[in-house]
Order: structure tokens, then sequence, then C-alpha cells
């Protein structure tokens, strides 16, 4: 018989008080779109499960003090359809935009799809990107900050405590930076990622350039994979044909050593060149719509 003990604080005192008393059975739940699903599949049968989809406090998207903060409970829908993230996170924007389903985009949370650490995760990339955050709380209620990359320590596995939870996610908010992002899924709907890229670089109208580049390619590792050979050759160039052509290339080479002696190599090898040219696309688009002060949705 399953021995399910069920918690729901609708406010942080009393999130405090069942953090106290969590051990090695505790799960946090929210979505609950990844772990109904590790629940089905485990052959534990006694668990303490916190609900967090009350937490209130834990449900926003706001600018504050040259920084975008996401709550933990935040869904993806809301994340896709923000003008704040649209405009500071745009690759996150689009990442949000094509997670699943539109049913699981209105259930998912961005905490839970980082704490869940699946290479597939959509919102990885992107947020390794903007230069992201996580503002921890742990079970005496001390409160830390950690990168987005330092709490992926495996596949399915995160750098979490027993009882400490992603409270909130930032980033710099910088005007400058434009973004984009691009996924190849595993079939048309309800799309699972076999690879994703995800871009962020500083621009300005007047010299038209791409400056301080970053690349990092989704679901070739635990994390996302950095891709700074790539990134380099689109650092302060004008993006032509044969940069993108260069950009595409290299970003195969860079896949290739990552996954080397895998059977899905030779086709993450192709395919990462023509997202790498789906991306620059998209990123070309965007800047230009801007220049002419219009609006861009892909």
């Amino acid at each position: 018989m399953t021995n399910l003990c069920f918690f729901t604080p609708n406010n942080m005192k009393e999130l405090r008080q069942c953090l106290s008393m969590a051990d090695e059975s505790t799960r946090f739940i929210a979505g609950g779109t990844d772990l109904v699903i590790k629940l089905r599949k485990s052959s534990n049968k006694h668990w303490k499960l916190i609900d967090l989809s009350g937490m209130t406090e834990l449900k926003y998207i706001k600018e504050d003090e040259n920084f975008i903060r996401i709550g933990a409970c935040t869904t993806f829908a809301n994340i896709a359809s923000d003008p704040v993230i649209k405009r500071y996170g745009r690759c996150l924007s689009l990442a949000a935009s094509e997670v699943g389903s539109v049913q699981i985009r209105n259930r998912a949370t961005i905490a839970g799809n980082i704490a869940n650490a699946s290479p597939a995760a959509d919102s990885l990339a992107p947020l390794s990107m903007l230069g992201a955050k996580a503002l921890l709380m742990d079970r005496q209620g001390n409160k830390t900050v950690c990168g987005i990359d330092s709490l992926i320590s495996g596949v399915g596995k995160n750098n979490l405590d027993v009882g400490q939870i992603i409270l909130e996610v930032f980033f710099p908010a910088n005007k400058d930076v434009v973004s984009s992002f691009v996924k190849l899924g595993s079939r048309k709907k309800v799309s699972i990622s076999r690879l994703n890229i995800a871009l962020a670089a500083e621009y300005s109208n007047g010299d038209q350039k791409l400056k301080n580049v970053n690349v990092a390619v989704g679901a070739v590792g635990p994390g996302p994979m950095s891709a700074a050979k790539s990134a380099s050759l689109l650092d302060g160039r004008n993006i032509s044909k044969e940069v993108i052509e260069s950009f595409s290339e290299s970003l195969a080479q860079e896949v290739e050593e990552a996954i080397k002696g895998r059977s899905s190599m030779p086709y993450k090898r192709k395919a990462v060149m023509g997202l790498g040219k789906d991306l620059l696309d998209d990123l070309l688009s965007y800047i230009s719509a801007l220049e002419r002060e219009e609006c861009y949705d892909r």
C-alpha cells in the first residue's frame, strides 16, 4: 500500500514549516508534468509531497533593479506570452512557447523544468545564455544564489540538497541583448527536443555587429553544451552567407566532438548545421524588425 503524505503550503511561512520536515522521501510538485510520471515508475511507496501550486507568492514575472525575476511556479504559458521576457529574454520566450503541448505549458513551471534536469529541457540553454541564476532556500530558511548551470549534476540529477527549493530565477535586464532559440523535436506534436540551440549577444544599431556572442546546444549532454568556438566566428563580424556557413560547420564539429561514439552522432552532426542556419536567420529577421521599429513574432 502506498503511504502518501501531502502538504499544501499557501504562503512562505507555511512553506518553511513544510521544508523543516523534509527528508529523502520528499518531493515538490507544482505542475506535476514530470514528477507524476516518475512517481508512477518508482518502487518507493512512501512519499512526502509538497504541493506548491497554491503558492501565489512564487508566480510572477517582474523587472526589478536591473534584473528580470521569474517566480519558481510561473508557467511556461505565462513566460511565453510575457512582454518583459520577450524584450529582455527572447530566447527563453521562444523556448517556453515550444515546451510540450498547450496543456503542458499551462501547467509546467520553470523551476520544475530546471530541477528535473532532463537533457531535453527547453529552458536550460536559454537560461544559460542569459546568465540566469536561481535563488534557493533550504530547510532552515537560509537563502543562497546559484548559477543555473551549477544546479545540473547529471541526467535527471540536480545539486539541490534535501528540502532545498528554487524560489526564483533571475537574469540581467540588458536592453542591448538580442537572442534566439531553435529546436528540433522528436515528433510534430508535444515535441521533445532531440536538439536545440540558444544564442545571446549584444547588438546596437550603431555598428550593426554582434558582440559578446554566446551559443549553447541542448540535448547533447546532461546540461547545455557551450559552443564557444562557433560563437567566436560571429563576434564582431557582419553576418554574411559565408559566416553563416562557417558557423554551421563549426557547430557540427563541436557536436561531433562532444558526442563522439554515440549512435546519434551522425544524425545530430548533420541536423545541427540546419538548426544553426535557422537560428541565425531568425536572429537576423528579429534584428531587422528592431531596426525598423516593427514587431517580429516568430
